[in-house]
């Protein structure tokens, strides 16, 4: 099954024979309003592996100046549905983050900030683009790459705006270590995501932000 659900997350983000890389452009919210950057997927085929760039650009500006800022890279090498390898530098406010993961015969092996950890083969990241994450009891976070259980709640049926038009979409939540809101499209892809950072709101959702 999650096979099957993996081949999905190619052919929508581009994948299977497709030889030229495919990018999908997602914007960051606050409170569903403010736009506060970019959230940038980017994937091409290498013989059997999906490469999956993601570059995050983030800042929050209090009149004309900058008092927040953040930006990510991040690189996931698929192949057969399992993660093989992973690599992140984020720049928090300045604060400098750089991760890395390879799979082994024991689990995915994460070399995180300030931690080593054996994570189950089946561990992946935050990144929601591929809906074969949806019942994934492991995830791991971009910048310091520590692991999170979690469990998957369907909530069924749901409608949500993208680009202005009222879509049908399925919602599901997240518990556990974090807690995440996330809809998905009949076709299974990726729509939006809610979630709270650091006492703040944020959305990152197909279309512009307050439904546009």
């Amino acid at each position: 099954m999650r096979a099957a659900a993996f081949a999905l997350a190619v052919a929508l983000l581009g994948g299977g024979p497709v030889e030229a890389a495919e990018t999908h452009v997602f914007r960051v919210c606050h409170n569903d309003e403010n736009d506060m950057g970019s959230h940038r997927i980017e994937t091409r085929r290498d013989g059997e592996d999906l490469i999956v760039e993601t570059r995050v650009d983030l800042d929050v500006s209090i009149l004309f100046l900058v008092a927040w800022s953040f930006a990510s890279e991040q690189r996931e090498v698929w192949r057969d549905g399992r993660l093989v390898s992973y690599a992140s530098r984020t720049l928090d406010d300045g604060e400098d983050h750089d991760i890395r993961a390879d799979a082994t015969p024991d689990g995915l092996d994460m070399q995180g900030h300030q931690h080593r950890t054996l994570m189950p083969a089946d561990a992946a990241p935050e990144n929601f683009w591929n809906p074969d994450l949806i019942g994934r009891t492991t995830l791991f976070d971009a910048k310091k790459g520590r692991m999170r259980t979690v469990r998957w709640v369907d909530e069924g049926a749901d409608a949500i705006r993208v680009a202005g038009r009222l879509t049908p979409a399925t919602r599901w939540r997240i518990e556990g270590d974090v807690d995440r809101t996330l809809w998905y499209g009949p076709d299974g892809a990726f729509l939006r995501v809610d979630f709270v950072e650091k006492d703040r709101a944020f959305t990152i959702r197909k279309g512009g932000c307050g439904g546009g």
